[in-house]
């Protein structure tokens, strides 16, 4: 089972695509999104690295200011800027 992710910026859609799993800063706290997460809404931590695993590969990517809404049929990210970075990514504890 995947998690259908997309993610959208202001210029258009960053990235689509079904996931193993989405690790996020929220506002209160680090999230993991696994497939067939409840709903959930939160904003996300601005400058923040989120980390997106696929196929047994972990990429790393800079948030702009936005929210992050898992619904049942998948997860969208809605930030302002969705940049890849290098190296695994540190989520804030």
């Amino acid at each position: 089972m995947k998690l259908p992710l997309k993610v959208i910026t202001p210029r258009g859609c960053a990235f689509e695509g079904d996931v193993d799993a989405l690790y996020c800063p929220c506002a209160k706290g680090p999230i993991g999104i696994l497939p067939g997460h409840a709903p959930f809404m939160s904003p996300v931590v601005e400058g923040a690295t989120a980390r997106i695993e696929k196929l047994g590969k972990s990429s790393s990517y800079r948030l702009g200011s936005g929210l992050l809404d898992v619904r049942g049929d998948g997860a969208y990210l809605l930030v302002s800027s969705f940049e890849e970075t290098e190296g695994d990514a540190k989520i804030p504890e």
